[in-house]
């Protein structure tokens, strides 16, 4: 059907459904369901954006520059979110009434009308006459090995590594007891990270290998998760040190994303552009969103007053360890396969 005629009708839906939800706030009977299908249906069509951005970029992006143009475009977005969270604080003030808030969503929903209208110019490859059938597209995608274990890759580091800002700011909320304002600059903030991570990435990503450059985000992750478990030992008021470790996180992140990106872009084949990336970028913000869900369940299910080293240890430091664990296992399980396959050959080498 072609991608723009998909996707910019998907984009006013999106909007209709996210303007809904903003509305939630005056029906205080269905409000949370209002909020929730809005919400939901607003995500579906994020997906839809999410499959046909890549596929339109894929022919008009030169490979040699696609690390640049990533970072340069979510660099020059980012901005425009920190100016827009900054007029949030403002508007917003200490204490937010709900009303404030819910046309707070409404004005950055409207801005989804100048998305359609720039995508709308992007010019599309002519569709074909003969379209191989879904199914065997989807299957030809999964026979590209590369890519569908880069894609299962990235599936369990989104998990292990998506969920640390959101975990970050809601240990401040909930256990330093920062305020809405407060919330709001400190996202901010961790906008502000997330615009040096794109920036970076897009200076570096084009003249280094991608296969080495996703071991600094593990480290660093590491670092993070670990400092941030070790605040729940801490008596002291540690506000400003979780901030900086979220904006550590976001701007990891935010490099990792990049390199992401441009990996699988490079991964696809020519004959099956659409259908390859629609699965890869699936299949890679599956565990985005499995590790939010995994999150929201274990602190809604946490066990009260659970100690470690003699000290109470909050959901919260609970997911950093556990996050901090699975990463390590994954960094470290390929590095330990990796040297046993160089000692199998090496031993191999020197049979007579």
């Amino acid at each position: 059907y072609g991608i723009k005629r998909i996707m910019i009708p998907c984009y006013l839906i999106g909007m209709t459904a996210m303007l809904a939800a903003s509305s939630a706030g005056f029906f205080s009977d269905h409000g949370l369901i209002l909020f929730s299908v809005g919400v939901s249906v607003y995500a579906f069509s994020i997906t839809v954006h999410s499959a046909g951005w890549f596929s339109l970029l894929r022919f008009i992006v030169p490979a040699e520059r696609r690390g640049a143009f990533f970072g340069r475009i979510r660099f020059a977005w980012q901005w425009i979110i920190v100016f827009f969270f900054l007029l949030t604080a403002l508007f917003v003030g200490r204490d937010a009434p709900v009303v404030r808030l819910q046309a707070v969503i409404a004005a950055g929903t409207l801005l989804i009308i100048g998305r359609a209208a720039y995508v709308s110019r992007i010019p599309e490859r002519r569709l074909r006459r003969r379209v191989a059938p879904f199914r065997v597209m989807l299957f030809s995608a999964l026979a590209n090995k590369k890519l569908a274990g880069y894609s299962f890759c990235m599936f369990t580091m989104n998990f292990l590594i998506t969920s640390a800002v959101p975990l970050g700011f809601a240990y401040l909320k909930y256990e330093t007891m920062v305020t809405d304002q407060m919330m709001v600059l400190f996202s901010m903030f961790s906008n502000t990270a997330m615009i040096i991570g794109f920036y970076a990435a897009g200076k570096i990503i084009d003249r280094l290998p991608l296969r080495i450059l996703l071991k600094p985000v593990q480290f660093g992750f590491l670092t993070v998760f670990g400092i941030f478990f070790a605040l729940s030992i801490s008596s002291y008021d540690l506000t400003a040190l979780a901030v900086v470790l979220i904006c550590a996180a976001a701007a990891l992140y935010a490099f990792s994303t990049v390199i992401v990106s441009a990996k699988m872009m490079g991964l696809v084949k020519e004959n099956n552009v659409n259908i390859s990336m629609a699965f890869a970028v699936g299949v890679s913000s599956g565990g985005l969103g499995l590790s939010r869900f995994f999150s929201s369940v274990i602190v809604d299910r946490y066990p009260e007053g659970l100690e470690m080293f003699g000290t109470a240890v909050s959901a919260y430091q609970g997911l950093f360890l556990l996050f901090a664990l699975g990463l390590l296992l994954f960094t470290a399980v390929p590095y330990f396969a990796e040297k046993m396959r160089t000692r199998k050959k090496s031993v191999l080498n020197h049979v007579p």
